[in-house]
């Protein structure tokens, strides 16, 4: 399932944030099917999302990681 596969991801990478894109190349998938699910977590108290440059790629935008806001 993407969405445990996301979450794995994140963890794993922990406390570091990642954008969208650089999630769907990891995991092999469109950044399309990354992005709902991403959100999603964002509003858990498991995941933050917020601007950021992402460490991946180095883009400005919104990056998500494992944890609650802080």
């Amino acid at each position: 399932m993407l969405a445990k596969q996301i979450a794995d991801l994140l963890e794993a990478r922990s406390p570091q944030a990642l954008c969208d894109a650089c999630i769907a190349t990891e995991l092999k998938v469109a950044p399309r099917q990354v992005k709902p699910l991403t959100e999603a977590f964002g509003i858990t108290n498991d995941f933050t999302r917020v601007p950021a440059n992402c460490p991946g790629c180095g883009e400005q935008g919104w990056a998500i990681r494992a944890g609650g806001t802080q």
